[in-house]
C-alpha cells in the first residue's frame, strides 16, 4: 500500500472461527483478534525473545496456543515470560450469539473483512505510521481481495472518518512460521 518507515508494528492473529452456525459442532462462540503492538525500536527485543521462548518451551518450533492446549501451568509459564517483552496488544472479543444472521456478517469473507477492518481502526488510533503484520487468512485470492478492501476504504467520502485517519500505514499477511511477533499474538488470542 503506501511506502513508509513505521514507527509502530502491529501484529495480528485471532482464535476462533467466523462461522455463524453454532449448532455445529467444534464452532466457536467467540471470535477473538489480538494486535500485538511493538515500537519500532523494540522489535528485534520482541523477536529474540519469541525465539528464547520458542526454544525453551517449545523445542525451537513455532509458538502456537494450541500446541499448549489445556496444559494451564505451563500456559501461565508461557505468558509470564511473553509479559517480560517490550508490547502492548489490543483484543477484540466478538460473541457471536450476538449476530443478526441478516447481516453480511453471516458470510466468512464479509465477517473477516469487516471485523478486521473495525479491529483495525481501533488499534491504529494515536500511531504516526503503522505496519500491520496479519496471520495469513484464507487463499492468496482472499488476501489480495482484502488488501484490495482495506486500500479501497482507506479514505472515506464525505465527513466519515477515514479507516487509518491520519495515520500513515501499510499490510501485509505473514506465514506465522515466518513469524514469531505474529506467534505472540497467536498465543495472546
Amino acid at each position: 500500500m503506501n511506502e513508509l518507515v513505521p514507527n509502530t508494528y502491529a501484529f495480528v492473529d485471532s482464535s476462533g472461527d467466523l462461522n455463524v452456525s453454532l449448532e455445529k459442532q467444534g464452532t466457536s462462540k467467540l471470535y477473538v483478534a489480538a494486535a500485538v503492538m511493538v515500537d519500532a525500536s523494540n522489535l528485534d527485543n520482541v523477536e529474540a525473545g519469541m525465539v528464547e521462548i520458542s526454544r525453551k518451551y517449545f523445542s525451537n518450533r513455532e509458538v502456537k496456543s494450541s500446541t499448549t492446549g489445556g496444559k494451564h501451568a505451563r500456559r501461565k509459564k508461557v505468558l509470564k515470560e511473553m509479559m517480560k517483552l517490550p508490547f502492548g496488544f489490543y483484543a477484540q472479543i466478538v460473541d457471536k450469539r450476538k449476530y443478526n444472521p441478516d447481516t453480511g456478517l453471516q458470510y466468512h469473507r464479509s465477517a473477516f473483512k469487516f471485523l478486521s477492518r473495525t479491529f483495525y481502526q481501533r488499534f491504529a488510533k494515536g500511531v504516526q505510521s503503522l505496519h500491520i503484520v496479519a496471520d495469513e487468512h484464507g487463499g492468496r485470492d482472499f488476501m489480495e481481495s482484502f488488501d484490495a478492501y482495506l486500500k479501497k476504504r482507506e479514505r472515506v467520502s464525505g465527513d466519515q472518518m477515514s479507516l487509518f485517519d491520519k495515520v500513515r500505514w501499510n499490510h501485509e499477511f505473514a506465514d506465522s512460521k515466518a513469524s514469531r511477533a505474529v506467534q505472540l499474538a497467536d498465543y495472546i488470542a
